[in-house]
């Protein structure tokens, strides 16, 4: 009965989902995958193993995730259909997972609640007392018994995380399938760890190796798919602490389906024999009375009343000798065994990594530098996290379907404790939840334990790590806790006569499943939304009209649908796009969009763009869709779709300077500038020393080496070359571009042979004679080129020190640049066509969302 009504939930939330899985690739889809080249058919058949290690939205890349995605498109491509399907099905199977987990979880609090007395319906008997049921069995229909069985709560706790609305962005989202990938294997590790755990309770073999191989390995794993993995040993902790207490052996009340055996009467009273600790592996006895004190000193005293339970002496003397009880099974002393096992677990599993990790991001995030490209500083965020942890509860229990949404960049960033005055609220509502369930852990472990374990999950991504402010799938598996709690407050107890208690379970029961049945619905209206891109841009933007991205959206989809410049969808998207650009927040994608379709139709570009484009520069850091925002107006350059101007190239040339004017030490924006020196303007002495420059910043970017090496090539530097390939095959720790640097090779011993039979070695072909000799400088300037590991950093520095006007913002260089290219015709010696996207700083994580400049 209870899988058929599992079955029953999961089909459900199959059939809530369906309508969405028509829908299209949204915000970071672009970036990952569909303007990823790793992922194009050729690429993938050609060379599948890098396609895994593509993704670079973390910093272990998420290679399980990318596998995922990798070996489903081999067979179906870029349509996103059974993309969105797997992540479904990821989904449902996680909804098994998790009614798997909550069984155990409820079932265990359920056999620890104390036996009471219950008055029977009849007045005649008010006074008779019922039996008290066996020891460790529950207290069902009691007063300390729960309204409905553990099963039951059970499965309503499943249905309403698999049905919940606010899980859809992280199931029809198809990037990510990471969040739920990673939750997967923290699930699977969970239940593993739950596993060991009863095997330890029951004193069993193998117990301490399942615990320690349950959260080492499933952390692995789960971090592979997405850096939230690393959270399983914190909820680990939380079901230790909250839930099992720290029971070793012979402790009260097994997990389900796991009862601890009651062997015979001991022939001798326990109290003979000592102050003994049962050794690991030894069969336990009957159940203690008292249930084991969980963290006290972790020391297990002698069995009392035929179980073991943590204690103080007072089992009887104690005796420095081991011993032998009656049974054969040996008892030690407890100086041998003075330090609870799962102790050493948590210390080397949770807290030595918590500590490295904080000594590793907390820096940064101090003093400032981690925050750099965020609009926002580390006292921002933390205020601000304050009211979004408030909403996203609010999302979880009650949600309406104009709250909920893809986007939410139109929060209102905290910047006092009264500035807004939520802000205070907030946080002490927080501060109250976290006491009542410190304070309730005891009586009321099931609501301690779900709020616990909801604060758990939002510990590293609502905290000092400088993410975006918000995002509903950050929630996948912390509301897991959160229903807990809710369900737990409502269901957990009993009234004392049988009456009340059948009206009341009808009544709780009934209002639950109806607020399920909501959750259902919800989530079907919002999949009918998703299952169509251009309802779903319209959707966003008319339920959160500040919000810039879901402006940009609404205005991408018009200019995409648009037929031809004439049709009043390309007006009203051209108007929808110069709106986005003004609302506060705004990054450049609307502007880079107008530019894109005006260059792009052989439409006036108009120079308040550009100007709005440098005021967005200077007054807000540089995100990484402002990058985008400017490689795909490079790009569109290159391949001949933009057809700009000799002013629109003076414009954007300025623009690109002035971005990394403002932002010298990004070495993403000076190979932005590279590609365009090389390839639009074809300044190639200029783009050469801004590789340098680049490479020097992010020595261990393989992109960055590859296109120096290119670039050395054609300009005849063929030692040099040699010695940066060298430096490549480094940076191929896996053997990913083992292929690819094997080819670069071959073509570099062909023209060096060429180049040995002519002379000189060819220049590069400017036709000015001022950048043939600053082109002679910059090759001998630098003599000894990245020779090796050792010298080549220095190298660099040098190389870096003798052109100090390399980010050439709007002076004089800009002018020089930009004044050349429109009077003789292109000769782009550094075919950067030839390269993939990514490889000149193109859009990384989230970028390829510029659809309106991406495509032709």
């Amino acid at each position: 009965m209870r899988i058929a009504a599992l079955l029953a939930i999961l089909l459900l939330g199959l059939l809530a989902y369906w309508p969405g899985l028509a829908g299209g690739y949204v915000f970071d889809d672009f970036g990952n995958l569909v303007d990823n080249a790793a992922f194009a058919q050729t690429a993938l058949h050609a060379h599948f193993w890098h396609a895994i290690w593509s993704g670079h939205a973390g910093p272990l890349d998420r290679p399980l995730s990318m596998l995922s995605f990798a070996a489903q498109m081999v067979f179906t491509g870029m349509n996103p259909w059974p993309l969105k399907l797997g992540n479904v099905l990821l989904h449902l199977f996680n909804g098994w997972l998790v009614w798997l987990l909550s069984a155990r979880v409820l079932g265990w609090l359920e056999r620890q609640q104390p036996a009471g007395r219950v008055k029977p319906a009849s007045a005649h008997t008010a006074e008779q007392a019922l039996p008290a049921p066996p020891e460790g069995q529950p207290a069902l229909g009691r007063s300390g018994g729960w309204l409905v069985s553990a099963p039951t709560l059970a499965l309503l706790v499943t249905a309403a995380w698999v049905l919940a609305p606010i899980q859809l962005t992280a199931v029809l989202y198809v990037v990510q399938r990471e969040e739920a990938l990673a939750s997967c294997f923290v699930l699977l590790g969970l239940l593993a760890y739950w596993h060991g755990r009863m095997r330890l309770i029951e004193g069993r073999r193998g117990a301490m190796a399942w615990i320690w191989g349950s959260l080492a390995l499933g952390t692995v794993l789960a971090v592979l798919a997405k850096e939230t993995g690393v959270m399983l040993p914190a909820y680990a902790f939380v079901l230790e602490w909250v839930v099992l207490r720290g029971v070793l052996a012979g402790a009260n009340g097994a997990g389900p389906g796991l009862p601890i055996p009651q062997p015979p009467p001991h022939p001798n009273p326990p109290h003979a024999w000592g102050g003994g600790v049962l050794l690991q592996g030894s069969e336990p006895q009957a159940a203690a009375p008292n249930p084991p004190r969980a963290w006290g000193g972790g020391v297990l005293s002698s069995p009392t009343r035929g179980g073991c339970r943590e204690g103080d002496g007072e089992g009887g003397a104690f005796s420095p000798h081991p011993r032998v009880g009656a049974a054969g099974r040996r008892v030690v002393g407890r100086r041998f065994q003075a330090i609870n096992p799962l102790i050493p677990v948590y210390l080397v599993l949770l807290f030595i990594p918590g500590v490295l990790g904080l000594a590793w991001l907390l820096p940064s995030a101090l003093n400032g530098s981690a925050y750099a490209a965020r609009p926002f500083t580390l006292s921002e965020r933390l205020l601000t996290e304050g009211r979004v942890m408030v909403d996203y509860l609010r999302w979880i229990i009650l949600p309406t379907p104009n709250a909920l949404s893809l986007y939410h960049d139109d929060l209102r960033v905290s910047t006092g404790w009264l500035s807004p005055w939520t802000t205070a609220a907030s946080w002490a509502f927080l501060a109250a939840l976290l006491a009542a369930a410190l304070w309730l852990r005891k009586r009321l472990p099931l609501f301690a334990f779900g709020v616990l374990w909801f604060f758990a999950g939002q510990s590293l991504l609502s905290t000092f790590v400088p993410l975006e402010l918000v995002y509903e799938h950050r929630n996948y598996l912390p509301d897991w806790g959160v229903f807990l709690a809710l369900f737990g407050l409502l269901f957990t107890w009993s009234p004392p006569d049988k009456e009340r208690r059948g009206t009341l379970r009808l009544l709780t029961v009934g209002g639950m499943a109806a607020l399920i049945a909501l959750y259902g619905l919800f989530t079907v209206l919002r999949a009918q939304v998703w299952g169509n891109p251009y309802r779903l841009a319209y959707f966003e933007a008319t339920t959160h009209p500040r919000s810039p991205r879901a402006s940009y959206d609404l205005g991408r989809m018009m200019l995409i649908m648009a037929k031809g410049t004439d049709s009043t969808l390309f007006q009203f998207g051209m108007r929808q796009m110069e709106q986005g650009a003004l609302l506060p927040g705004a990054d450049l994608q609307p502007l880079q969009a107008l530019v894109f379709m005006a260059a792009k139709n052989s439409l006036p570009v108009q120079p308040r763009w550009w100007a709005e484009m440098q005021h967005t520069i200077a007054t807000s850091p540089m995100s990484a869709e402002d990058v985008g925002s400017l490689y795909s107006l490079i790009q569109c350059g290159i391949n001949g779709v933009c057809r700009y101007t000799p002013s629109d190239l003076q414009q954007l040339g300025g623009v690109i300077a002035f971005a990394v004017q403002r932002n010298p030490n990004r070495p993403d924006l000076i190979t932005l500038q590279a590609n365009f020196a090389a390839n639009l303007v074809h300044d190639n002495p200029l783009a050469y020393h801004l590789m340098l420059r680049a490479v020097a910043l992010d020595p261990g970017k393989y992109d960055y080496w590859k296109n120096l090496v290119v670039m050395q090539m054609a300009a005849g530097l063929y030692g040099d070359a040699g010695h940066v390939l060298e430096r490549m095959r480094e940076l191929d720790r896996f053997g990913i571009h083992r292929d690819e640097i094997r080819k670069l090779a071959g073509e570099l011993a062909e023209k060096a042979a060429l180049a040995s039979k002519a002379s000189p070695p060819p220049n590069l072909p400017h036709g000015v004679g001022e950048e043939k000799t600053a082109l002679r400088d910059a090759r001998e300037a630098p003599p000894n080129l990245l020779h090796g590991v050792g010298e080549e950093r220095t190298a660099l520095r040098d190389a870096r020190g003798a052109h100090p006007d390399l980010s050439y913002g709007v002076g004089e260089e800009q002018k020089d640049s930009s004044s050349t290219s429109p009077s003789r015709p292109p000769r782009p010696v550094v075919d950067v066509r030839t390269l993939p996207p990514h490889a000149w700083g193109g859009p990384g994580r989230g970028l390829g969302k510029a659809g309106v400049g991406s495509s032709p």
